[in-house]
């Protein structure tokens, strides 16, 4: 390949197309968002916006999350070498790719993709245990801590699908089995407070849903009312129940 000139360096310092601006223009408002734009040789990318709204991640949408290093994730060729243990350049490339999968179940999650975001966060979770089971020591360190950040972003898009195929008693146990997942967790290696606290929001949010539900409240009438030993009022409403 030909050596770049500094006629050619100065061309591509000074290309209006390298200013962000440009591509940032046609965003709505400055908060937090994703979306998917084409890419080279059809590969779609996805494109985050960062919290301050002056920049943003891309990112493939399959496969590694940058294919500069590659097509296939550093996940997939660990487990095919499997190594007795890790390199410092191996659990690097490990951590980086785990990291870069958190931004991208990030976006799929602002775009309400919920398989997605489950498939991205057990990509992260197998992640951050080959680094725990072969990884040197300060690298597990650090992925450890994102065990509670992988756990709460699954458990709330595994909830969100439950609950939008109308099964919101399954999208509240969901919750519910995340929150005590991370309260383990925070017993034995502290973290996870705001993880936590985003559970037990969601689950608040899904107990509404689940309490307004005409079914779920003759249910509650009919315990009290055999609790009260009221059977007869217990039948009607069974009764009642049946025929919905």
């Amino acid at each position: 390949m030909p050596k770049a000139t500094s006629k050619d360096r100065q061309a591509l310092a000074t290309s209006p197309h390298r200013d962000l601006r440009r591509i940032l223009a046609d965003w709505p408002g400055t908060s937090l968002a994703a979306r998917i734009v084409p890419g080279l040789a059809g590969r779609p990318q996805m494109q985050i916006r960062v919290e301050s709204g002056t920049g943003l991640v891309q990112l493939d949408v399959d496969g590694p999350p940058d294919t500069r290093e590659g097509d296939v994730t550093w996940l997939r060729r660990l487990r095919n070498e499997q190594p007795e243990s890790l390199t410092d350049d191996q659990a690097a490339g490990l951590d980086r790719e785990a990291r870069l999968v958190a931004r991208r179940y990030l976006g799929w999650f602002l775009m309400e993709e919920w398989n997605r975001v489950i498939r991205d966060t057990g990509h992260h979770l197998a992640a951050i245990d080959q680094l725990r089971r072969l990884g040197p020591t300060p690298v597990v360190a650090d992925a450890m801590r994102w065990l509670p950040y992988a756990w709460m972003m699954r458990a709330r898009a595994e909830s969100a699908r439950s609950n939008a195929e109308g099964r919101s008693d399954e999208a509240l146990q969901i919750l519910r089995s995340g929150i005590r997942r991370i309260k383990r967790h925070r017993a034995s290696f502290g973290g996870g407070q705001q993880e936590l606290a985003a559970l037990r929001q969601a689950a608040a949010a899904v107990r509404r849903v689940v309490e307004r539900d005409p079914k779920r409240r003759l249910d509650r009438l009919i315990q009290r009312c055999v609790a009260s030993e009221r059977y007869e009022r217990a039948a009607a409403l069974r009764d009642r129940l049946i025929r919905g």
